[in-house]
């Protein structure tokens, strides 16, 4: 008969399963609040799905944390949500980032799965990864029957493979030469252009109803931050004659009550930021130009000063949670 061995969590594990618990939490007071809100029959369920799924993984979180004697952090709790506030956003919108968060997930999933071993820890996101992606389905379908899922641009292709002839393929600093945009180019512009659309009508809400008067100036920094990059990255598609997605405020309301805490808005904008860094990285990865590798590396920059300024304020505030660390033993050696 075998010998089952006790194996502790690593590093790795251990903190990821620390910020799925803290962004699941916060999450979790979102969902409470569309979910609320949500008057569409064909929507409530993925709300309620939402909260289902994110309701068991913390419940797992907590147990194996408890079970390995490691602090569990606050997190986000009921009284960071107001339920009684009017809705924020337009039903559209929400549904729409539904599916952006729903996308980030799987994304989260799986680096999560890669870099675990223990086996209740994968068993976790094996168990997460197929729920959000049955999430994912119902809710890309859900948005296609209602007309408004947000299509990448369709382009033509050559009708035969062809070899790269040049260096003008890879264009100079400032401008990018004779060669168009490459499919996966126009992709990853498309997409940013799409989160930073979607990150802006969050700030305008949040900008909105904000209590502290520093908070509200950090949002509404974050908005004219991501209209920047829209014109940025919308220029590279316009001058090719390709289609850019629409930017409108038509997706928040009048309301400022605030549903959220401070505390929870912050933290969702300071999260978002790191998602912004990660997706003008894979951008950066996948363009060959030289002018949109500088536009890149240039942006990335404007948001981790402005993620920092908001992790910052955080402090400032006394609501960032430390994260788990290693214990100092030469300074508990110096103690004795």
């Amino acid at each position: 008969m075998a010998t089952e061995h006790k194996t502790s969590l690593t590093s790795t594990e251990i903190g990821v399963l620390w910020f799925q618990y803290m962004v699941d939490t916060m999450s979790l007071c979102v969902e409470k609040f569309s979910a609320a809100k949500e008057q569409d029959d064909q929507v409530r369920p993925i709300y309620q799905d939402a909260l289902s799924i994110m309701e068991k993984t913390t419940a797992q979180i907590r147990q194996i944390f408890q079970n390995e004697s490691i602090p569990l952090p606050q997190g986000f709790t009921d009284d960071d949500i107001n339920l009684d506030a009017p809705a924020l956003y337009s039903d559209t919108y929400r549904l729409q980032y539904v599916k952006f968060k729903v996308n980030l997930r799987m994304a989260a999933n799986g680096l999560a799965m890669a870099e675990s071993s223990r086996s209740d820890v994968r068993k976790l996101y094996r168990d997460l990864s197929i729920a959000t992606l049955d999430l994912d389905d119902r809710t890309t379908s859900l948005l296609l029957e209602k007309g408004l899922y947000i299509r990448a641009p369709y382009i033509t292709v050559g009708e035969k493979a062809e070899f790269v002839h040049g260096q003008n393929f890879m264009g100079s600093f400032f401008d990018g030469g004779e060669r168009k945009l490459l499919a996966a180019e126009i992709g990853t512009l498309f997409s940013n252009i799409r989160n930073n659309i979607m990150g802006k009508i969050l700030l305008t809400g949040f900008s909105q109803v904000a209590e502290s008067s520093n908070v509200r100036k950090y949002f509404n920094r974050g908005v004219e931050i991501a209209n920047k990059h829209v014109q940025i990255f919308s220029e590279f598609l316009r001058e090719e004659d390709i289609p850019i997605p629409m930017s409108s405020d038509s997706g928040v309301t009048t309301s400022t009550v605030a549903p959220f805490s401070d505390k929870l808005m912050l933290f969702h904008v300071v999260l978002l930021n790191q998602v912004g860094i990660a997706a003008y990285g894979t951008a950066l990865s996948a363009s060959m130009r030289k002018d949109l590798q500088a536009s890149y590396m240039r942006l990335v920059a404007e948001i981790g000063q402005y993620a920092a300024d908001g992790a910052n304020l955080l402090i400032d505030k006394n609501w960032m949670e430390e994260p788990p660390e290693a214990v100092d033993h030469r300074e508990l050696g110096l103690q004795h």
